[in-house]
């Protein structure tokens, strides 16, 4: 679940209170790509939609990966 605040749509963690991870991580990847991806590392409290925007990037260069990590 989503709400939408000032600072845009943001994750609702209070509505899945069975995830308890300290991180995840969100990969964009191709099949049989083997070049060096592109990572990029923030905490959970700053995931919103706006960081997931790669992912419905058009087009293809290099897999890449959001890194979010409890803070």
């Amino acid at each position: 679940m989503f709400l939408n605040t000032e600072q845009g749509l943001v994750f609702n963690r209070d509505a899945y209170p069975s995830l308890t991870g300290a991180e995840v991580e969100i990969w964009k990847v191709w099949v049989d790509e083997q070049s060096e991806p592109s990572v990029r590392s923030i905490t959970l409290d700053e995931l919103t939609i706006d960081e997931l925007r790669f992912l419905g990037d058009a087009g293809f260069e290099r897999p890449e990966c959001l890194h979010g990590v409890k803070s």
